[in-house]
C-alpha cells in the first residue's frame, strides 16, 4: 500500500499581549489580627506584587509576589495602621498601582521611646548660633525644629522618632565652627601700621 502524508495548515491568530490593566478593587478583610487582601485579576495579568507601609511611613516596601488574587498578611503590629496596594504584572511589564487600602490592626499602640530624642534636643539647645557658620547653623536649626515637632507629637511612631534622632545627630556633626579671629594679632598689626605711619 502507498502511505500518504497529509499536512494540515492551521492558521495561527496572533494575540498581542499588552501590559495588564490597573487593579481597581483591592479589598482588605480583617479577622482578629489576621489580614487577608483580595482583588480581581485584570486581563493578561500573570502575577501580582503587593506593597505595604505604615500609615506614617514615607516609603512602600514589597510584601511579596503571588500568582493568586489573594494574600494573607501576618506579623503586623497591634495598634498600627498600614497601607497596601497591588501591581499587576506580565512579560510586557507592570500596571499602574491599584487603589490603596488602609487597615488598622486592633490593639493598643506600642509604647514609643523618646529618651534618645529628648536627650539629643537637650544637647542641641546648649549650642550657640554665634559659634557656627550661617549655613551649617541653618541646617541644624531645621533639624532641631523637626525633632521638637516629633517629640511633641503624641501619635509619633518609633520609626519617626528614630529618624528624627538620626537627622538631628547628623546636623550636629555637620556644624562648622566659625573661624576664630586672633584679636591680639590684629591689635599688634594695627599698632605696627600706626608706628609705620608715624615714622613716615
Amino acid at each position: 500500500s502507498v502511505k500518504k502524508e497529509i499536512t494540515f495548515n492551521v492558521g495561527n491568530t496572533e494575540v498581542e499581549i499588552t501590559v495588564p490593566e490597573r487593579v481597581t478593587d483591592l479589598k482588605a478583610q480583617l479577622n482578629g489580627e489576621k489580614l487577608s487582601l483580595s482583588w480581581s485579576a485584570p486581563e493578561n495579568a500573570s502575577s501580582f506584587e503587593v506593597y505595604m507601609k505604615t500609615k506614617n511611613g514615607t516609603k512602600y516596601s514589597l510584601l511579596g509576589e503571588v500568582a493568586a488574587v489573594r494574600i494573607n498578611v501576618s506579623s503586623l503590629t497591634k495598634g498600627q495602621t498600614y497601607n497596601f496596594y497591588v501591581v499587576a504584572k506580565n512579560e510586557k511589564g507592570s500596571s499602574e498601582p491599584s487603589n490603596v487600602v488602609e487597615v488598622t490592626i486592633p490593639g493598643p499602640q506600642p509604647e514609643v521611646d523618646k529618651t534618645a530624642l529628648n536627650s539629643a534636643i537637650s544637647e542641641a539647645n546648649t549650642l550657640k548660633e554665634a559659634d557656627y557658620t550661617v549655613e551649617s547653623w541653618s541646617n541644624f536649626v531645621e533639624a532641631l525644629d523637626d525633632a521638637k515637632d516629633v517629640a511633641a507629637n503624641e501619635t509619633a511612631t518609633q520609626e519617626e522618632v528614630d529618624s528624627a534622632v538620626a537627622s538631628l545627630e547628623a546636623a550636629l556633626k555637620a556644624l562648622v565652627d566659625k573661624p576664630v579671629v586672633n584679636k591680639d594679632a590684629l591689635v599688634d598689626a594695627v599698632a605696627d601700621a600706626e608706628a609705620l605711619d608715624a615714622s613716615e
